[in-house]
């Protein structure tokens, strides 16, 4: 499974790869408090700000093409946009995370961050 789609990504920003760079550290810092916005606005069953942070992580995702993850992110949107939160099981938010995850070791496989 391919985490990012570099050349596209590239292309969507005119070839500024320090911006590409600099949207991938933008990513780092942000997809971790998306998350924990998420797991907060579940805790008390907030469908308002359970698809706001979802499609959050959506357009994070799709500034790289990392399909896998914006692919996960529109099933989870349209779940709470139709508030069936229930949908948000460990399960599926494991593998969000680990979504998230393969698109930070994308990061750091092409050097863009530091391996922390």
């Amino acid at each position: 499974m391919i985490a990012i789609d570099e050349d596209k990504a590239l292309l969507a920003l005119d070839g500024n790869r320090e911006l590409l760079i600099e949207l991938a550290n933008m990513f780092v810092q942000d997809a971790p408090q998306v998350l924990s916005q998420l797991r907060q606005a579940l805790s008390v069953a907030n469908v308002r700000e359970t698809l706001y942070a979802v499609h959050s992580l959506r357009g994070l995702a799709a500034t790289f093409y990392a399909q896998p993850t914006v692919a996960l992110t529109k099933t989870l949107e349209d779940s709470a946009a139709n508030g069936h939160l229930e949908t948000f099981d460990e399960v599926e938010l494991g593998k969000l995370e680990q979504s998230v995850e393969s698109i930070v070791a994308a990061f750091v496989q092409r050097g863009w961050i530091a391996n922390n």
